[in-house]
């Protein structure tokens, strides 16, 4: 790649310490030429016992993370800098001007979660909040939680100041500081992990008014300066530094300006998911502890205390990749059923296990009973001088689509007319290359039923074949000749009003070059899908001889009185593959013509699937209250025993390992101590025959004289005579 730094070089600037007069271990060139050189004995035991020790201890010794990945057209190595006169003017805070943080060496370790960021940033062009290439390279939930461009939502929502000065406590690898960086503002992002903090710098290389400062809150001046703080997920650090949410609040209140405010994120330990079996998430570089779960209630408190007043937002599924960031009491407050239809469930789990109890059965509950508030999987607590002006009910996304398909939802009160409003989620995203787009654009908002619902639910055929046939009606006069069509008029996005008037809604989808026939088809096959496969056929539908979903399909459209030509299901399944293949993230590696002939297999085998002939009802019985209670209090001390069991483990784990170490110390100081004895016996050995065969030599040479010839000429007579 041009531009890129040879990564030899790279890690040599990274894991190369100071060579003289720095450092602990550094010695001054005075005091190297005033000792003896050592000798060759004494610099091989020496080496022998540096190579036991890091044998031994390798676990234990603190070494920078191998991300030579992150030469790509800037030095890692390097803080970017925090001199006044170096920044423009309108990028200057006092933390910049204080110098970089201190490092903590002693947090940095080996890790493959960082060393796959760093080359994933390496390796890519687009690093925007709203990339697709980065989106796609994610593979496990911890790299999603880096690089996904949903770590942005609980932000987009919210009425944010033009160009802010923000405060991140906690960048973790950049996920939350890239979004801020594009704000336009100036950003101190306070990253403690120097391995974390070299991937956020990678991520965010290009936004120069953001700054990744290896600090934590106490290095912060306590001046009044930002107009956002921003702490999400930020319990472990605050933790580790013997902070707490409180104290928090207080500096939060002391570093804002007027009209500032301060956003808290976190879990909430009552939340359905966790109910249902999944476990806090660990965000650590590999694993870690698992995240405090901080009480809502506690950080509004803590806040209060503060002097700030607090506005609570709840997120489903969480705080980290949002789809939902909704106002409880003002979205039951125009149609509790919302409060229903809106999230989506399961929750994808954080643990690879399945769930001891279904989420949405507990959720359903929990409104049912108005406990909802309290249930929530998390919330988001913005704080400020007075009430943040949240003017949105309810804010929802689309997820796992390409950035330019992407749709941000929103409702809310527009004057004395309730609105739901619909815009693209990444403006700046380069324009969709196919027939399909977003119509960003501002609806009524609609009360009733979904036709969809009204269907199953229908008494008889002749009531199923009128709903049928005023949705095609519908649909017709809202196809007009040269003009997109709504692409998504289908049953499930159209409501039948208590007048019985059918209103579509969540028209968010234009098609180019498409016609009446092109939503009738996808009309009647996923409103087969909806009707029959999901749930259990209504009782005006006859499924007895059908065989699957493309059956069925030719009955509805019957019954619609459409007139579709043999083969329409198949043709409707290669042009509905095509279409979906514009909509989902691709790159090199995942092909467009891929991503279709997946589509295609997938609408294939779900063509090909029987409608269900027992199941689940349309409508289920509420459960109760109490009952509720007694399935959240039995799960709660059901995951406190499982969870102090983990915690158990884990210590019985350590101390077994740090039993294993020392064991292996000491076998390693064992053999060093015999290494050195033996090296000892051998030095004995060599001096001794050293002494010999000086002695042989003398011997020889006494011999060889003429002293010992003439003293053998007389001894040897006495010799033959002592013999004899």
């Amino acid at each position: 790649m041009p531009g890129a730094s040879h990564p030899s070089s790279l890690t040599s600037r990274i894991d190369s310490g100071p060579v003289t007069g720095e450092g602990p271990g550094a010695e001054s060139s005075e005091h190297a030429v005033s000792n003896p050189a050592p000798t060759t004995a004494a610099m091989r035991k020496r080496s022998a016992r540096g190579a036991l020790v890091n044998d031994c201890t390798a676990q234990l010794q603190p070494r920078p993370a191998p991300l030579s990945a992150l030469g790509r057209q800037y030095s890692c190595g390097d803080v970017r800098p925090h001199v006044d006169e170096e920044l423009p003017m309108n990028t200057r805070t006092p933390l910049r001007a204080s110098g970089p943080g201190t490092s903590r060496p002693q947090d940095v370790a080996p890790s493959p979660l960082l060393d796959r960021l760093a080359h994933v940033l390496a390796t890519t062009q687009d690093l925007s909040a709203s990339s697709d290439a980065l989106a796609l390279a994610a593979s496990t939930w911890e790299e999603s939680y880096h690089l996904s461009p949903q770590r942005g939502n609980i932000l987009r929502a919210l009425p944010l100041p033009e160009s802010p000065v923000v405060l991140e406590i906690g960048a973790r690898c950049g996920g939350l500081t890239r979004h801020l960086g594009e704000l336009g503002g100036t950003v101190d992002a306070l990253e403690p992990h120097h391995g974390m903090a070299q991937v956020a710098r990678a991520r965010c290389a290009d936004l120069t008014s953001v700054v990744v400062h290896e600090a934590t809150l106490d290095d912060v001046p306590l001046e009044t300066t930002y107009d956002l703080v921003v702490a999400v997920d930020a319990s472990d650090l605050l933790a580790s530094q013997g902070l707490t949410t409180a104290d928090l609040a207080e500096r939060a209140t002391a570093l804002l300006r007027p009209g500032g405010l301060l956003l808290i994120a976190g879990d909430n330990p009552r939340g359905v998911r966790f109910q249902a079996g999944d476990s806090t998430p660990t965000i650590g570089r590999d694993g870690g502890a698992p995240l405090a779960r901080l009480h809502q209630a506690d950080v509004e408190s803590a806040v209060r205390a503060a002097g700030l007043e607090p506005r609570s937002l709840l997120a489903f599924p969480d705080h980290r990749h949002t789809q939902l960031l909704f106002d409880h009491d003002a979205l039951a407050a125009i149609d509790s059923q919302l409060l229903l239809a809106l999230p989506s469930f399961p929750s994808p789990p954080y643990l690879d296990r399945p769930a001891t109890f279904p989420e949405e059965h507990l959720w359903a509950a929990a409104v049912e009973a108005g406990t909802g508030a309290q249930h929530a999987n998390a919330y988001v607590v913005l704080a400020g001088t007075a009430p943040a002006p949240v003017n949105a009910a309810a804010s929802f996304w689309t997820v796992g689509r390409r950035a330019a398909q992407s749709a941000f939802n929103r409702i809310r009160q527009r004057g004395d007319e309730l609105v739901v409003e619909r815009a693209l989620a990444f403006p700046g995203s380069l324009a969709p290359d196919g027939p399909l787009s977003i119509r960003p654009h501002t609806e009524a908002f609609v009360a009733g039923a979904t036709l969809t619902r009204r269907l199953g639910s229908a008494a008889s055929i002749d009531e199923a074949r009128a709903l049928l046939r005023g949705w095609r009606d519908l649909v017709i006069a809202s196809c007009h000749e040269g003009e997109p069509v709504p692409w998504d008029l289908i049953p499930r996005n159209v409501v039948v009003t208590d007048d019985q008037r059918l209103v579509a809604i969540d028209q968010e989808w234009q098609l180019d070059g498409g016609d009446a026939e092109v939503i009738l088809t996808r009309g009647c096959f996923w409103l087969t899908y909806d009707v029959a496969i999901a749930r259990r056929p209504p009782s005006w539908l006859p499924v007895t001889g059908t065989t699957d979903v493309a059956a069925l399909a030719d009955l509805i459209a019957d019954l619609a009185g459409c007139q579709l030509s043999a083969g329409w299901v198949d043709r409707l399944i290669d042009r509905e593959a095509q279409h979906m293949s514009h909509v989902w993230p691709t790159d090199d590696r995942h092909s467009r013509a891929a991503r279709a002939r997946k589509e295609w297999h997938q609408l294939t085998d779900l063509s090909r699937t029987p409608p269900q002939t027992d199941g689940p009802t349309e409508t289920t019985e509420p459960v109760s209250s109490e009952a509720f209670s007694t399935v959240v209090e039995a799960l709660s001390s059901t995951n406190a025993a499982l969870q102090q069991q983990v915690r158990d483990l884990e210590l019985e784990l350590r101390h077994a390992e740090l039993i294993h170490r020392d064991h292996a110390i000491g076998l390693m100081a064992t053999a060093e101590k015999l290494r050195d004895r033996h090296e000892m016996s051998q030095s004995s050995l060599r001096r001794a025959r050293a002494k010999m065969s000086r002695l042989q030599k003398r011997n020889a040479a006494m011999k060889a004289s003429a002293t010992w010839r003439v003293g053998s000429f007389f001894v040897r007579p006495f010799n033959r005579l002592r013999r004899r």
